[in-house]
């Protein structure tokens, strides 16, 4: 399922209308999950270094760990002088400030990696599930290999190495697992806060608080890649997800994610178009019992219309003519498109609403004749 909603998700990105929002991240995707619409998709399939980003990979494999039995949320892992001084305090990066030679559990680790994303936690979680960096790094490749997301390579916990590559797509896929697979994971990013050794931070994720509905993910820096960001936000029953990478400054990244979320929450809405057994249309048949089938939505057809410009929106059935018989009762045999003038908004499957069986050789005939004719119009 994950891959074939990525999978839709680039085919309407590749025809994705103009927007009147504006924009300055070079790679940039957003997607409305319940309408499964992406509103803006730019360069999402160009390679990047993932900087922070790579501690959602981290985290999974962290979370597939826990469901496999291979750690418990009560086991201690000690902080090593390695993950204290690459990690903690002395590197002067984002920590958790756990002291070298403690024991600190696995709970209070992730919520060091998740809400502080600290580093120090990121490398005790490699050496103790992996024995070290690098193999735990050649988990988490296989892992995003598994995933389906193939334009991804991590060569570290952290994200602090000058190397791998990943993909706006890429990292929407694995966001997209976190939240299906492992969702008393994901709730842990909405903590406002997280203390240890006496040290309270806020979520390093400042809109988690200051923006509506922001309940997941994090901020992200790479010295080439710029600032970005990976969030998920909710509001009155809608969820989204937004990811960018390459802003120019933390201002920039705050505020344009600000107006984005905005935007798509105020800017829009989910219109029932027709009923799940509401006749969408007619088509008609070739070679079969009857000349034409009816097609339904075999669901509520709901789409995501803008508040604004809806009258330049129009739809069409769009199917590969002529049908031919046999049809069986619910199959697909076209497709409601939605289309603003600058290309496909939306598409929805339609479905037989009979059987429709082989005609006779007399109406076998007839449709032959009048293929020839007039082309199947």
């Amino acid at each position: 399922m994950l891959r074939a909603f990525l999978a839709l998700a680039t085919a309407l990105a590749l025809t994705a209308p103009a927007r009147a929002v504006e924009i300055t991240a070079p790679r940039a995707l957003l997607i409305d999950l319940d309408a499964g619409v992406t509103l803006i998709a730019r360069d999402a399939a160009a390679p990047f270094r993932p900087g922070n980003f790579t501690k959602l990979m981290t985290a999974d494999l962290v979370f597939e760990a826990l469901e496999a039995g291979e750690t418990t949320l009560d086991t201690t892992y000690p902080i090593s002088e390695h993950a204290w001084r690459t990690g903690g305090a002395p590197a002067g990066v984002t920590t958790m400030f756990a002291e070298v030679n403690s024991d600190v559990s696995v709970r209070d680790l992730l919520d060091g990696l998740i809400v502080q994303n600290a580093n120090d936690a990121a490398i005790v979680f490699a050496e103790n599930l992996a024995g070290g960096e690098a193999a735990f790094a050649e988990r988490m490749t296989a892992r995003a290999g598994e995933l389906g997301t193939t334009d991804t390579v991590f060569m570290d916990p952290t994200g602090l190495g000058e190397s791998g590559q990943t993909t706006i797509f890429d990292l929407a896929a694995l966001c997209l697992h976190i939240m299906a697979a492992h969702p008393d994971g994901f709730a842990r990013y909405d903590l406002p806060e997280f203390a240890w050794n006496g040290i309270a931070q806020r979520n390093k994720n400042p809109l988690s608080q200051s923006v509506e509905g922001v309940d997941g993910f994090l901020l992200a820096y790479d010295e080439t890649a710029g600032y970005g960001l990976a969030l998920t936000a909710a509001r009155n029953g809608r969820r989204v997800l937004l990811i960018e990478s390459g802003l120019a400054s933390e201002q920039a990244r705050l505020s344009e994610a600000t107006a984005l979320l905005n935007w798509v929450f105020d800017g829009f809405q989910e219109v029932e178009l027709f009923t799940g057994t509401e006749v969408v249309g007619t088509i008609d048949v070739y070679g079969g019992s009857v000349d034409a089938v009816d097609l339904i939505g075999n669901a509520p057809i709901v789409a995501l219309l803008p508040n604004e410009g809806r009258d330049a929106i129009t739809a069409a059935i769009v199917y590969d003519a002529p049908l031919a018989a046999p049809i069986e009762q619910g199959e697909v045999v076209a497709h409601l498109e939605l289309t603003d003038g600058n290309g496909m908004v939306q598409s929805f499957p339609l479905h037989a609403a009979a059987t429709v069986s082989h005609g006779t050789m007399t109406q076998r005939a007839g449709d032959a004749l009048r293929h020839l004719l007039f082309f199947w119009r």
